[in-house]
């Protein structure tokens, strides 16, 4: 027990006892905890790399649904064309036959017997 409060023991004691008063006084006076200070401090790049990690992987999942929208838009496009495409040709045949029905009516005009 003699050797327990030696020179050096009391030294580290002391220093111990000053750093915890020293960090009480500034926590208390800036109103911020220090050590967890600190903790946050060595933990940010860690932070940083997961929360990058975490966007990246956001970003590609938000790709693939917008590429499967995307997909799904252009095959209901690309039906919709077809379906004017038809429409269309459609169109163009019933306009030969009105052209030709009104000719053979001009036709049937001019020649009545």
């Amino acid at each position: 027990m003699r050797h327990f409060f030696s020179t050096p023991v009391r030294v580290v004691m002391i220093v111990s006892l000053l750093l915890a008063a020293l960090l009480a006084v500034v926590s208390g006076l800036t109103g911020k905890n220090i050590p967890n200070m600190l903790v946050q401090t060595a933990l940010h790049p860690l932070r940083s790399g997961a929360n990058a990690v975490m966007n990246q992987a956001e970003q590609l999942y938000d790709y693939i649904f917008r590429y499967e929208m995307l997909e799904s838009e252009n095959a209901a496009l690309k039906e919709q064309l077809a379906q004017a495409r038809q429409d269309a040709m459609e169109v163009d045949a019933l306009r030969r036959e009105n052209e030709r029905l009104k000719a053979l009516a001009e036709l049937l005009a001019e020649h009545e017997d």
